[in-house]
This record gives C-alpha cells, sequence and structure tokens, in this order.
C-alpha cells in the first residue's frame, strides 16, 4: 500500500512556536512563478514558509539524502491534496500503481486548476536525488518555491531566470531589519539606544537566529551593548549560539577545512594570496571554495574576496590559543600592507599587537576612512591606541572627530584642544558649524587664518568661512564663494529661491542615499528635501523625504541627524492637517536630541510646538522661548526669523494681538536679510490682520515677482487657511484691494478650477448626495432645515437635470394638479427656500441659476455624488471604485425624471461592474465573483452577470456556487417568462463537466 511508504511529517511544516509576521518576504516569495529561498542555516528560511504555508493554498514537502523513489514524493503530495479535499483522482490513480507520467500529469492538472503552491524545503538534496526529473517537470509548470542551505544549479531554474519566472530571496532579504529587531526588543522588554541598536544589527548583521539569542542575552543580562564593541564575546553571553554554530557549520565539515576556517577567523577580508601567505596554507583557494559552495556563512565580494559573518569569525577566534592569533595576524598585516589593504593592515597590526605601526596607518589614512562613515573601525582603533596619542597627537583631531560625528560636542572640544593647533581651531569651529552657532566659530577661523597653514587646510578653512557666512545670513559673502559650499541647495533656500534649493537638495539627496558616508546633518539632502516640500505645498512629498530621513539617519547611526528629521516630519504633518501625529514628531524630535549635546536641535522641535500650541490653544509662547535662547547665543538671525514667523501664523486666529507682537520680533529678525521669502510671509499676514490696499499690493507684488502663488493655492506649512473657502474670500479680498493685480489673481482662481475669480463667495462648499437618501452638506454640517419640503424635490430634480431645467417644466412636474397661478405662486416660495438653503442673499446666484432654465451652477465648491458617479462610469474604473459606488439613487421622490435617471444609473453600473470583473477574472477570480455578485443585486436577471459569476466559481473549484448561481438566474427569468440563453446554459453545462472530470 503506497500510504505505508510516506513519512507524513515529511508533508506539513514543523510546528513552530513564535513565528514573526513578515508579510514582505511572503510579497517577494510569491511575485514570481518559481523562487528559490537561498540562506546558511539560521536564517529562518524554514519559518518563513512555514507562516507562506498557513497564508495560502499550498502543498509542502521536506527532502532529504534518502528520497529514492518518484512515487513516495507524488504520494506524499497526494497526502497533502488530500487534505484540501482534492486528491480523488490521484489516490484512484495510486491505489491502481497508474504510470508515473500519468500521476504527474493529474498532479500538475490539479495545481494549476486550483492554483496551488508547492514548497519544497531542504532543497539542497536535489540535484543529486532521483526526483529530480520528476521536480524538474514540476518546476517547469507549476508554482513552486525551494527552500535551500546552498545554491541550486539546475537547468530549469536557469531556463526560468531566462524567461523572468525565477525569484530568489537569499541571506540579505530574510536577514532581520531595523524595525523588526527593534520589535523582538520591545517584546523582551529592553531598550536600546539608536546607536546601541544599529551596533546590534551590525554585530548580528540581521542573522536571525543570531539576533534572538542577543536579545534573550541582552535581556538577561548576560551581555550588554558594551561588550559588543569589540565583538570580544568569549562566549560566555551567547554560549547557545557558539554552540549552534559549532553543531550547524564545523562539524560537518573536513578536518582540514575546518582547521583553515578557524585559523582564516583572525581576519575580516579573505582572499587566497593572502592567506596562502598568512596561514602558509597553499590550499588556501581550494578551502574559501569548499566553504563558499558548503553554505556557512562565507560570502564572496564583487572583488572576489570572501568575508566570514562576524560573529561566526569571533567564536572560532577565540578558540585559538592568543599567541597563534598574534603570529597570525602579524604575518597577515604584512601581507595586507603589501596588497595596499590598509584598513585590513590596521585591524591586524592591532590583533597582533603592533601597535606603533597602527598609530602610522591611523594618522595616514584616517581621515580618508572617516569620510567613508568608517567610524566605528577609527574609534575602535583609537581606544586601542590610547596610550600613545602623546606621540601621536594628529590622532587626538582624529578622536575629535569621531566624538563630534557621535554629537559628544564637548568632548570633541576637549580632544581637538589637545591636537596641532590650525587642526584643532578648525575642528572646534567643525563643532559650531555643525551645530549652526555662526557666532562661536567666527574668532576660531579668525584665529587659523592667522597661522602658517598647508593648502589642504587653507582650502578647508576658506570653505568653512563660507558656509559660516551663510549661517550668519551674509549672503552676499557666501554667493562670492559657493564653490566652498558642498551643495547650494541651503544658500538658495535662505536666498528665497526655494525652487533652486530644491533641485539642488535633491540632486544632493541621491549621492547620499545608501552609500557609505558621514551624516552631514542639517546639510542632508533629505531633510533640505522635505522642508522645502512643506514650504512649497507638497505634504506627501515633504512627508515622504521626511521619512526615507529618517531611514537613512538610522542608517548612518546620527542623533543629530534622526533629531531633525523627526521635527522635518513634523513640518510635513502640519502641512498634512495632522496635528497630533506632528505633535508626536516633534516630542520624538526632542527625544533623539537627547543623545546629544546640540542645542540646534532644540529649535525647530520647539518652533513647531509653539506653532501647535499657538494654532490649537491660543498660547505657545513657553516653547517659542526656549527656541529664541538657543538663537540668540548662535547668532542665526534666519532661524530667528522663522521660529516668530511660525508662531505668529499659528497664533493668527486665536490671538490676533499676540500674533501682532510675534510678527513684529519677525520683522526685527528680517532687517538685515535678504531672503524675499520670508519677507512675503511677513508681508501676508500683515495683510491678513489688516486688509488694507498698500499691504495687498505690496504683497502681492512680492508673490507675483518670486512666483510664490503657492502661498495662496496649497496647503504649505505657512498656509493660513482653515479651508479653501477661506483661501478664495482671500483672493476675492485681496482683488478689491488691488485691482492691478486682477489678472493674475484669475490666473490664480483658473488654478483652483475656477473660470475666474468670482466677485463673491458664501464662505462654504456645498455637497449633494442623491445617492441613498437625498443629504445637503454645506462644509462638513448637514442641512437639516429645508423651509419647505417640496425644496428637497426641486433640488433632486436640478441634480437629475445638470444641463438645467425649464422652469415651466419644473413646474408641472412638482405641481400637476394644481392651476396655473397657485402652481406658480406656491413654485415661487419652493424656488426662494431653495435658494436659501444652497446659498443665501449674500451670495445669490453663486450655486442656483434662476431664470427661465433652472439649473446648479457647476463650481470647484459644489460636489454632487450622482455626477460624480456618472463621470466614473464613463471612464475605466477600478474594481475597488466600482463595488464602492451605492446601488440605487434615493427612493423617497416620486418623479418621472428621478425613475428614468434610477435605471440608467443602475444600468450603467451592472454593465460596468461586469466589464470590470471580465477583465480580472484569470488573475483574481474571487474579486470578479464579488463584482458578479454585486452585479445581480442591481439585475437579478442578468445572464451577463450570470456567466461571469459561474466562470469565477469554476475557476475556484466551487461546484456549489456554480449550480446555485445557474438556478437563480433560471428562477428569475423564469419570473419573467423567459429562459437562460442557449450561450448561458452552453457555458453551464461545459464548466459543470470539466469540474466532474
Amino acid at each position: 500500500m503506497w500510504r505505508e511508504q510516506i513519512s507524513e511529517h515529511r508533508t506539513r511544516p514543523p510546528q513552530l512556536r513564535g513565528v514573526m509576521d513578515r508579510p514582505h518576504l511572503l510579497q517577494d516569495i510569491t511575485s514570481s512563478r518559481l523562487c528559490v529561498v537561498q540562506a546558511p542555516a539560521g536564517y529562518g528560511k524554514t519559518s518563513v514558509l512555514y507562516r507562506l504555508y498557513h497564508a495560502q493554498k499550498c502543498l509542502w514537502y521536506s527532502m532529504d539524502a534518502e528520497d529514492l523513489q518518484p512515487v513516495q514524493l507524488l504520494g506524499a503530495l497526494t497526502l497533502g491534496l488530500e487534505r484540501l479535499g482534492l486528491a480523488d483522482r490521484l489516490i484512484h490513480l495510486l491505489d491502481v500503481q497508474a504510470p508515473i507520467s500519468r500521476m504527474l500529469d493529474a498532479l500538475i492538472d490539479t495545481l494549476l486548476q486550483h492554483d496551488i503552491l508547492l514548497i519544497i524545503d531542504e532543497a539542497q538534496h536535489l540535484p543529486e536525488s532521483p526526483l529530480h526529473g520528476l521536480v524538474g517537470k514540476l518546476l517547469e509548470q507549476v508554482r513552486v518555491v525551494l527552500g535551500t542551505r546552498r545554491p541550486l544549479h539546475l537547468p530549469e531554474l536557469v531556463r526560468a531566470r531566462a524567461s523572468g519566472d525565477l525569484g530568489v530571496v537569499s541571506s540579505n532579504e530574510l536577514g532581520f531589519t531595523a524595525s523588526e529587531f527593534e520589535s523582538l526588543l520591545v517584546r523582551a522588554q529592553v531598550t536600546l539606544s539608536p546607536a546601541e541598536i544599529q551596533l546590534c544589527l551590525n554585530v548580528t548583521e540581521g542573522w536571525p537566529i543570531a539576533t534572538r539569542y542577543l536579545v534573550q542575552a541582552l535581556a538577561s543580562g548576560r551581555v550588554t551593548p558594551r561588550t559588543l564593541e569589540d565583538l570580544e564575546l568569549r562566549g560566555a553571553g551567547l554560549g547557545e549560539l557558539f554552540a549552534y554554530v559549532a553543531q550547524e557549520v564545523l562539524e560537518p565539515l573536513e578536518p582540514a577545512v575546518q582547521s583553515f576556517l578557524r585559523r582564516s577567523s583572525v581576519f575580516e577580508v579573505l582572499t587566497p594570496e593572502i592567506m596562502e601567505e598568512a596561514l602558509e596554507e597553499p590550499l588556501s583557494r581550494t578551502h574559501l571554495e569548499t566553504l563558499t559552495r558548503s553554505g556557512t556563512f562565507l560570502s564572496r565580494d564583487a572583488s572576489g574576496a570572501y568575508h566570514a559573518h562576524p560573529l561566526l569569525r569571533t567564536h572560532l577566534r577565540n578558540t585559538l590559543p592568543e599567541e597563534e592569533q598574534q603570529h597570525i595576524a602579524s604575518r597577515g598585516a604584512l601581507a595586507y600592507e603589501k596588497r595596499q589593504r590598509f584598513r585590513n593592515a590596521l585591524n591586524a597590526h592591532l590583533l597582533a599587537g603592533n601597535l606603533q605601526r597602527a598609530a602610522e596607518l591611523l594618522e595616514t589614512h584616517g581621515k580618508r576612512w572617516l569620510s567613508e562613515g568608517r567610524i566605528r573601525l577609527v574609534g575602535r582603533a583609537l581606544n586601542l591606541l590610547s596610550d600613545l596619542l602623546p606621540e601621536h597627537p594628529y590622532l587626538n583631531i582624529l578622536q575629535g572627530d569621531v566624538l563630534r560625528h557621535a554629537c559628544r560636542y564637548p568632548e570633541a572640544i576637549a580632544a581637538y584642544r589637545q591636537g596641532p593647533e590650525v587642526e584643532a581651531l578648525l575642528g572646534e569651529a567643525q563643532v559650531y558649524l555643525d551645530t549652526v552657532s555662526p557666532l562661536q566659530a567666527v574668532p576660531l577661523l579668525e584665529q587659523a587664518a592667522h597661522l602658517p597653514c598647508t593648502p589642504e587646510q587653507q582650502t578647508r578653512r576658506a570653505a568653512m568661512h563660507t558656509e559660516n557666512s551663510l549661517n550668519q545670513g551674509q549672503l552676499e559673502e557666501a554667493r562670492t564663494h559657493t564653490e566652498h559650499l558642498p551643495s547650494s541647495a541651503r544658500l538658495h533656500l535662505r536666498s528665497g529661491q526655494l525652487r533652486e534649493a530644491l533641485h539642488a537638495a535633491t540632486h544632493a539627496s541621491r549621492g547620499e542615499k545608501g552609500h557609505p558616508r558621514l551624516a552631514s546633518g542639517h546639510r542632508e539632502g533629505l531633510l533640505l528635501s522635505s522642508l522645502l516640500h512643506a514650504f512649497l505645498g507638497h505634504p506627501e512629498e515633504a512627508v515622504q523625504n521626511a521619512r526615507e530621513g529618517i531611514r537613512e539617519s538610522e542608517r548612518l547611526v546620527s542623533p543629530f541627524s534622526l533629531s531633525l528629521a523627526d521635527a522635518r516630519l513634523g513640518h510635513a504633518l502640519i502641512c498634512s492637517g495632522q496635528f497630533e501625529e506632528a505633535r508626536n514628531a516633534y516630542l520624538q524630535s526632542l527625544e533623539h536630541g537627547q543623545f546629544t549635546m546640540a542645542p540646534r536641535l532644540l529649535i525647530e522641535a520647539q518652533m513647531g510646538l509653539a506653532h501647535l500650541d499657538a494654532r490649537l490653544y491660543g498660547r505657545g509662547e513657553e516653547h517659542a522661548e526656549k527656541a529664541s535662547r538657543v538663537l540668540q547665543d548662535s547668532g542665526d538671525r534666519w532661524m530667528c526669523a522663522l521660529l516668530h514667523l511660525m508662531h505668529a501664523y499659528g497664533l493668527h486666529r486665536s490671538s490676533t494681538q499676540k500674533s501682532r507682537l510675534a510678527l513684529k520680533e519677525a520683522a526685527s529678525a528680517l532687517q538685515d536679510l535678504s531672503d524675499p521669502f520670508l519677507q512675503c510671509l511677513h508681508d501676508f499676514l500683515s495683510y491678513l490682520q489688516t486688509p488694507e490696499p498698500a499691504l495687498a499690493q505690496h504683497f502681492l507684488q512680492g508673490v507675483q515677482s518670486q512666483d510664490y502663488s503657492f502661498l495662496l493655492l496649497k496647503p504649505s506649512l505657512f498656509c493660513p487657511f482653515e479651508n479653501p473657502s477661506e483661501r478664495m474670500q482671500t483672493l476675492i479680498s485681496l482683488k478689491a484691494h488691488s485691482p492691478q493685480h486682477a489678472h493674475y489673481l484669475d490666473h490664480l482662481a483658473a488654478q483652483l478650477g475656477y473660470s475666474s475669480l468670482p466677485d463673491k463667495h458664501p464662505g462654504y462648499r456645498l455637497r449633494i448626495e442623491l445617492l441613498g437618501p437625498l443629504k445637503l452638506f454645506r462644509d462638513q454640517g448637514g442641512v437639516e432645515d429645508w423651509g419647505r419640503a417640496k425644496a428637497r424635490d426641486l433640488l433632486a430634480l436640478l441634480v437629475v437635470h445638470p444641463e438645467g431645467l425649464v422652469r415651466d417644466v419644473a413646474i408641472d412636474t412638482l405641481y400637476p394638479e394644481e392651476s396655473p397661478e397657485i402652481a406658480e405662486r406656491n413654485f415661487r416660495i419652493v424656488l426662494h427656500a431653495l435658494g436659501q438653503v444652497l446659498e443665501g442673499e449674500e451670495a445669490k446666484g453663486y450655486f442656483l441659476e434662476r431664470s427661465d432654465v433652472l439649473r446648479l451652477k457647476p463650481s470647484p465648491d459644489l460636489h454632487v455624488d450622482l455626477w460624480e458617479a456618472l463621470k466614473l462610469l464613463q471612464r475605466p474604473a477600478s474594481a475597488q471604485e466600482l463595488l464602492d459606488l451605492p446601488l440605487n439613487l434615493s427612493t423617497q421622490f416620486d418623479l418621472a425624471p428621478l425613475e428614468d435617471q434610477r435605471v440608467l444609473y443602475r444600468t450603467r453600473l451592472e454593465r460596468a461592474l461586469v466589464q470590470a470583473g471580465e477583465k480580472i477574472l484569470n488573475q483574481n477570480p474571487l474579486q470578479a465573483g464579488t463584482l458578479a455578485e454585486r452585479a445581480l443585486m442591481l439585475e437579478k436577471a442578468s445572464e451577463d452577470a450570470t456567466r461571469l459569476l459561474m466562470r469565477s466559481a469554476h475557476l475556484q473549484g466551487q461546484m456549489d456556487v456554480l449550480h446555485r448561481s445557474y438556478q437563480r438566474c433560471e428562477e428569475a427569468l423564469q419570473d419573467l417568462g423567459l429562459r437562460p440563453s442557449s450561450q448561458t446554459r452552453g457555458l453551464y453545462q461545459e464548466l459543470n463537466r470539466s469540474l466532474l472530470h
């Protein structure tokens, strides 16, 4: 009996607990017909496949080296199909011992017909397995996921890659992300700083099993982040992990390869040539290739060099005697230097105890390594060389750089002052450039200018002087030396040239994201882009850039940039009207700022909180005062003006008097600045507080000349409007006060969807809903008092006659049985009542045209759900858009024109639902069936919808749905004295036969 040959446990995934939900990986795996999930032990391959198995319709099979008979694989997969209720045909074929080819064809048919995914775990056994031929045929036709510890070299995969059918998920994708690691920390109630989190990720490289063991060790106190600095774990804190490493990695290896792996663990980067010299091992190349093929934690980069996992390397190195480690490291250091691999040579010299040579290498190459973002490398080396700092004073400058990039500014200044004089002055001045404190930087740069300098120091001092001039607001000085600025974005920003600034910031961000480098704080292209998008009224882009800036800051382990990115996110969220979310972002900014000693980081978060408190509660002085005190010490007048403007705009609604005082402070800060944007913000608020012709003309002149129209059109950070109606009323007021700008203002109104700027505005927008019960809304408030009941009827008639309704026709429709005189009198009363409901006397004629033809006047301020739905039905719409549409017009009116419109709407919607379902039937039969059912709710006798529903049921193997849908159609048509068409009957018979066989 074939069942007796099957190990049922191999047809199910192992029972796992605590498996993390990783939906992005499931999406990656299922995005291709074939997918190989390949990584060494401990990377969670089986855990991810376990999640996949329980997320959709799947078969599972775990291979081993003993797999011999194809019938065993077919039997195992049949057991899986039996659990799905789909195995009758295959069971019969197995029972009668049908040919393998016939059983394989039946299996493939079943998998394809029911869209079942086949998961084969431990597929590294496949290339040498007798099952290869059978599995190969499956790989060519059905959806398969292969989990393997080693790369698979199969001709079927080569062909699938060429045709675009193959996806690969490797250890890079399986490694835990920062957010996943943080979720483990939260679950274990472990709190780490962003820098400590990044250190843990660097040490584990996202290796899931190592990450889990590390979190357990951190939670128990066996390991602290400090012990990870030099990877000197020595097995004490992560003993379970190293036992796992020994079992999974070392035991399967030949003794000679084990010995090579242990001795090579002294080095971070391995090449055959260097290992031959350092280990005196002529078979180094062979051993490296063997280790790479065996699926251990050895990877090969684009240059051909090999790398071992840091934790594996640490464990293996600590199994060697210290003298042997030093001997190997000393030989390796010479080999690395010979090939100008100085960074690897530095590590080797440090491990060998050759501290003097390590100090010389660090003096020579340290600055370059820092510019590449290798702070941890330089910082670790400096810690080990601390006793040599008096002999090598330049190392103090590197120490200052490391501390400065860690935002430990007082310690950085102290370290700089121990170094050579010019470098010490420039290093300390750089602290004040980083923290935008130009007043403190000035004397240091002046002192350095009077000392003998190398050409490189002179160039650097000139660049620092240019940036400091920009920070002080001395734009002319900065413009004369723009070649010294790494990017022109900040110069354009502080000159009011926002679009040019955005272009430069965007260009700069492309060279920053993902590249090895140091964080540049307030100079970061992404963070500048976010601020500029907020100024320009692009909320989505501002939020996106801020969130990208947060991720980049986390990657670079920069608490300064991270805190500033949070503040920029707060600005972006204000643009989006998400005030509570913005407050949380500002508070997060202040929290991250606690990891630094940079007063600059208080400013933008406190500025944002001042704006929010002013806007929502009429206060905010405390936050504004905290930021102002920092700015007074720093000398950054541009930021000072921005602070007072944000506070003034926040106070605009809640307290005009307080807003005037804040605006006065802004005017004082603007006196010596040359920023037309900030000046325009000041002039705009001045006009809003005191609407006068002179102020209107002055403001509009600035807006038009500098092309700041977004201030009047978009929801920017400084948008003073609570709603679109306020914007229109302000535009109308500006036109009245400055007639010479009428053409410009009409042009702005056209961008908002108006034919021209109207002379008056009701101060609200209307929304009319006729799909379902008739409802009328003024902005968000529903209208309850209609004055006259017939006013509702008249409004409904106008909605279904968007082109207009002849007055006499309207009268006859509403009063068919009244005499002409009474009907006319009653109609005038109803028309007046409707006018009062829609627009009132102050804006008479804005929404309702009263003449021989009555009409609702189209406008950006008028939204009618029926009109919008009919437009949607005239274009290709998504399935969800169609499903969201109501099924019917209001049924509360007994009016013939409404009944005509109801029939037309339902007919169009039914046709659109069926057409949309037919387009997606093969890709998404489930949703196609939903569309068909929705269409049948409109017309239960619809044969088009019935045929769609039957085809959907057939593709999903739902025989009961197929029968039921045909029977319902048959009954509905019978009620009309009809029977299903030959097309519908034929389709039903065809699909029924297909399912039976």
